[in-house]
């Protein structure tokens, strides 16, 4: 694994002949690894394919505002979430129009997660909701309201585990929740989000970090977490950095079925990134 990763390489970027769509502020991967999907802040999605690295489409009015996240339901189905409050959805095999709009959010929506089991998506906004969407009908199921408690000045990736066992008590979810390990994160592009994933085996971190990406692990063999659970919060370890952009990445994503890893920037360049042997 340290191996592997350790040999990624800048491997190809992703461009348009007319470059309208502005910063990259997400990117995800169908299930199946075969279409990269990329969220801009000009009402864009553009869809690439990831292994040969050629644009399959744009969708160029995708919203009416920026477009903020995206997320697969499986290989054929997406949504998108924007800052016009609306959440969409998205079919691969007729991406002239959608599937349908759903309406719930006040302000800017951010945040998309869909779990498979239960085929329910979760939105939240910076109207400080969170709504679960029941897909099977297309309709709001329950309705949460958020606290934010504030932004930090200074940038830091963090892993918590959850503690086992109930509480004793009514306690605020905080309290379940072990800080593990930790690092400080490049203090730039102050005002947008940043957005590192996981690995699909779970053992790295890629996270932005400037004008490139760090791969992150719990230790330097990139062991998993149960094998290497520290009994105090200490560093995570950095595997290798990779530097390929112009200007602050703001999203990485792991390929779910590739050794390949994407990033985006604020002036919408898209980078692949994969071994070299």
């Amino acid at each position: 694994m340290t191996g592997l990763y350790g040999s990624m390489q800048p491997a190809d970027s992703l461009y348009l002949s007319t470059r309208t769509h502005g910063a990259v502020f997400n990117l995800e991967y169908s299930p199946d690894g075969s279409v990269l999907t990329v969220a801009c802040e000009q009402t864009e999605v553009l869809l690439f394919d990831p292994i040969s690295s050629k644009h399959i489409k744009t969708l160029s009015e995708a919203h009416e505002d920026c477009v903020n996240n995206i997320r697969f339901l499986d290989n054929r189905l997406f949504a998108t979430c924007s800052d016009d409050t609306t959440i969409a959805l998205w079919d691969l095999r007729k991406l002239n129009t959608k599937v349908c709009t759903l309406h719930g959010h006040t302000s800017w929506v951010k945040n998309i997660e869909y779990d498979t089991n239960t085929r329910l998506l979760v939105t939240s906004g910076f109207d400080g909701n969170v709504i679960i969407w029941d897909t099977n009908r297309m309709i709001r199921v329950l309705y949460l309201r958020s606290r934010c408690q504030g932004l930090h000045s200074e940038k830091w990736t963090c892993v918590y585990e959850f503690q086992e066992g109930a509480p004793m008590r009514h306690v605020s979810p905080r309290c379940s929740l072990r800080l593990t390990h930790c690092i400080e994160e490049a203090n730039v592009g102050r005002g947008y989000i940043k957005e590192l994933c996981f690995s699909p085996d779970g053992r790295m971190i890629s996270s932005p970090h400037g004008f490139g990406i760090r791969l992150l692990g719990f230790d330097v063999n990139c062991s998993e977490l149960v094998d290497c659970l520290p009994k105090e919060a200490g560093p995570l370890k950095e595997i290798r950095s990779l530097y390929s952009h112009n200007d602050v990445v703001l999203t990485t994503k792991f390929s779910p079925t590739h050794c390949q890893i994407a990033s985006g920037c604020l002036s919408g360049r898209v980078s692949l990134y994969q071994p070299k042997f």
